[in-house]
């Protein structure tokens, strides 16, 4: 999955309906992959709180269980097929 091909307004929908929890999950799994795609185009549309507690928590580096990567995987699929993304 190649998430730079996303176009920014989408990618801005898919997150602002995902959770929290899948954006740190994907973040903490992938950095190089999502994290600084998520977090500009976040920085942008959430409130500054927000992002800071999002930087908090995947900063403090706490191991991922494979479930919880999946789910985060899964959830972020589900939201790409909503908004009728192809890959």
């Amino acid at each position: 999955m190649n998430i730079d091909q996303v176009p920014k307004e989408t990618l801005r929908k898919i997150l602002m309906k995902g959770s929290m929890q899948m954006i740190k999950s994907l973040i903490m799994a992938n950095p190089k992959q999502f994290g600084s795609v998520f977090i500009n185009v976040l920085a942008s549309h959430v409130r500054p709180e927000t992002l800071k507690t999002l930087v908090e928590q995947v900063n403090r580096g706490t191991l991922l269980t494979p479930e919880q990567v999946d789910a985060a995987h899964h959830e972020l699929e589900k939201l790409l097929r909503e908004e009728r993304v192809v890959f």
